[in-house]
């Protein structure tokens, strides 16, 4: 089983220090349950290691998580993997149906009076060379690259792992599925069919922008 937790800074800081040598897109699984919330609006909450990189990996997490009466979703998400020679960054969105649309490759404002650039900081991270740290902090809700701030919460999601030849499956289709799980009985595997009431368009078009978008060589800060 292969899960894909939080990015923390603290705790990954060799893969924060390394540079992007190569940036994918791809697609990743979300396992969640939801709730239907206000007007029949879909929520759905992030916690960590609910990201797979295979369906297979999210269905033995749900068995896992199991419980009497739990109904389970893997959705397909769009995704951008920036790897390292000490790892791999993984960035989508949840909660939306254009993931990382308001995103721009360029910074879209300068820094507050006041403030100073960070060390090692750019204008753009989408290119070969710049530190996964300034990428991880360039998605922030709170950043310069957003044309149109996301939520807080429950929406980009940095997660990550340490292995740098990480599997993932290469974003190639315009369609993407979410399945839903039923039960038969403790004594039972879930069972999981492509759920069509929540087949969603969730476009993938922003991602593979962003993706075609990557500058292969070292740029001037």
């Amino acid at each position: 089983m292969t899960r894909l937790f939080t990015f923390k800074s603290d705790e990954l800081e060799p893969l924060g220090r390394s540079k992007i040598k190569k940036l994918e897109s791809c697609i990743i699984y979300y396992i969640y349950q939801g709730r239907n919330a206000w007007h029949s609006t879909w929520v759905t909450q992030y916690w960590s290691g609910c990201m797979h990189t295979t369906l297979e990996s999210a269905k033995e997490n749900a068995e896992r998580l199991r419980t009497q009466g739990s109904v389970f979703h893997i959705q397909e998400l769009p995704a951008l993997a920036f790897r390292s020679a000490k790892g791999v960054l993984v960035v989508t969105q949840i909660n939306t149906l254009q993931p990382l649309r308001y995103y721009s490759a360029d910074a879209v404002s300068s820094l507050p009076e006041g403030f100073k650039r960070i060390k090692g900081g750019r204008e753009n991270y989408l290119s070969k060379g710049a530190p996964l740290m300034g990428v991880a902090m360039s998605f922030l809700h709170s950043s310069r690259f957003w044309r149109e701030a996301p939520p807080a919460e429950n929406s980009v999601i940095t997660v990550s792992s340490s292995d740098s030849n990480l599997t993932l499956k290469k974003l190639t289709k315009a369609k993407l599925c979410t399945f839903k799980s039923s039960s038969f009985g403790g004594g039972y595997l879930l069972s999981w069919c492509q759920d069509l009431s929540r087949q969603v368009n969730i476009s993938s078009l922003y991602v593979q922008r962003l993706s075609n978008g990557f500058i292969d060589q070292v740029l001037d800060r």
